[in-house]
């Protein structure tokens, strides 16, 4: 099947035959879905917090930062296309079928006739350098393409969200702001973000450009650090028969893994606890304090129960000490703090079986996420989800994993209150100082395969495991109830007129 030369192309990418014939014999099989159990709502598999906890977590936060080493990480590969997408389609309409009454046209799309009636109101506005007499056809123009802003090329990240009455900010920006409040070690606040590499000089040249005048504003002294997703993490391309894929010149195509091959990236950074959300999630400074607030939270939860879980990992290593009444208070933790259940096989078990169970189940890395009330947006939620081993936990689902025309799965589903924002606080730093690897605590089964096009001919894809959910499916996870303020997104171009990133107006 494969030739000497696609044997150069896997060395070339540092991805070994074994691999290769894995990822084609999932095309092959496919995927399992997952096995929601239930979902996880208040009080069973999602914690609330009374005004008096929340401030004794924010307490710890605050107290105890000086003592451990924070991070920022901030997943912002790609390129805004996806943000534009319904501009871009508008573009090429207007541009190719010509036609003689623009005006007339926008009116029959009320959405793109939005976009133009609000103009005003868009952060980027000033940055068109607007004559007036443009076309409709050519304001897209000068918004999307290279021959001015190139918005639907650019990654999130460089493009502008907010404008100020003093000057406009882009996305990282913002995230620059926002992690000076919260993710600081002693002066220093460190950030991370993965980048395309055609990216990278461009976010240097931003960064060169706000850094300076930021620290002196804010007082402190900014370490950003870039990665790239790894060429070993891209996945073979397949046809519709899941033969390789090859392009015109006969080479074989792959395909980036998704945003769970970023999972290389997190395991090679050291820190106590890191910050992860996505870049497009950032809000205007009016409505930063929350969000802030609610990250000292999960911040001050995750200290507290890591070094509740080493103290009992620690007791666990001495058998004299494992007696019912530990046990006892064990369970009880697990059930009350991680809402984990302890199965009864556990419970009745031998104290070796139980002691092994035990120190199994704590000796991972552990993650607090912030999940907030389902109000129609879309993204995955919690669920307690039992594995291929029978065991159940905690999860976060997306919908691609669920298999809805399942009628009792698709029930459940249904009675989910609850999904996820991508805000959450992990450690993966032992008791002794050394890192888990993480790659140890995924689930390889928690892939999906998705239909794409190149050529103008058709193809199937494999995404890892996500990030955030079989990417750390073998992690402690404690999900906690956060405010709907604490989400404000920008998937469209449309969302940046949401009140959430309408600051204060430029006079």
């Amino acid at each position: 099947m494969f030739s000497e030369s696609d044997l150069q192309h896997f060395a070339e990418k540092n991805i070994s035959r074994e691999e290769i014939e894995y990822q084609l014999m999932k095309f092959r099989n496919g995927f399992l879905p997952a096995d929601i159990v239930k979902p996880a709502t208040i009080g069973n598999g999602i914690r609330v917090f009374s005004k008096e906890d929340k401030d004794m977590l924010k307490e710890r936060f605050d107290k105890g930062t000086e003592s451990i080493e924070l991070k920022r990480f901030i997943p912002a590969s790609g390129t805004a296309s996806r943000m534009f997408k319904d501009l871009f389609n508008s573009y090429e309409e207007l541009r190719l079928m010509n036609y003689p009454d623009q005006t007339q046209w926008v009116k029959e799309h009320p959405e793109l006739q939005q976009f133009f009636d609000q103009l005003e109101s868009y952060p980027f506005k000033d940055e068109l350098e607007l004559t007036g007499s443009e076309s409709h056809a050519e304001l897209l123009e000068l918004l999307l393409t290279p021959g001015k802003l190139n918005y639907g090329n650019l990654p999130k990240g460089l493009l502008t969200f907010h404008s100020y009455a003093d000057r406009s900010r882009t996305a990282m920006e913002e995230h620059l702001r926002e992690a000076a409040s919260y993710c600081r070690n002693g002066d220093v606040v460190p950030l991370h973000l993965t980048i395309s590499p055609e990216h990278q000089a461009m976010f240097h040249e931003k960064l060169f450009e706000i850094q300076a005048d930021l620290e002196v504003e804010l007082g402190v002294s900014f370490d950003v650090s870039f990665s790239f997703q790894r060429s070993s993490t891209d996945t073979l391309a397949v046809d519709l028969n899941n033969e390789p894929f090859r392009d015109s010149q006969g080479r074989l195509v792959f395909r980036p893994g998704g945003h769970g091959a970023l999972l290389e990236n997190l395991n090679g950074m050291t820190a106590d606890q890191v910050f992860i959300s996505n870049i497009d999630n950032v809000a205007i400074d009016q409505k930063k304090p929350v969000r802030v607030n609610y990250k000292k939270i999960l911040s001050g939860l995750l200290t507290k129960l890591r070094s509740e879980s080493f103290a009992y990992l620690e007791a666990l290593k001495k058998p004299e000490g494992s007696n019912d009444t530990f046990f006892k208070e064990l369970f009880h933790w697990m059930q009350e703090q991680l809402m984990q259940p302890v199965p009864n096989l556990v419970q009745e078990g031998s104290p070796e079986y139980k002691r092994n169970w035990c120190m199994d189940l704590l000796d991972r890395p552990i993650r607090v996420c912030g999940m907030v009330r389902n109000e129609g947006q879309p993204g995955g939620g919690p669920f307690y989800v039992r594995n291929s081993q029978g065991e159940v936990s905690l999860q976060i689902v997306e919908a691609s994993q669920i298999d809805t025309s399942n009628p009792e799965i698709k029930h459940i589903m249904e009675q989910s209150t609850h999904f996820n924002p991508v805000d959450m606080v992990c450690s993966f730093r032992k008791a002794d100082g050394s890192n888990y690897n993480l790659m140890e605590f995924r689930d390889p089964e928690t892939g999906f395969i998705s239909k794409k096009s190149m050529q103008g001919k058709a193809l199937k894809a494999l995404e890892l495991p996500g990030l955030w959910n079989g990417a750390m499916a073998g992690w402690i996870t404690v999900f906690v109830e956060v405010p709907i303020s604490t989400f404000s997104p920008v998937k469209t171009v449309f969302d940046l007129l949401n009140p959430e990133h309408q600051p204060v107006s430029k006079g």
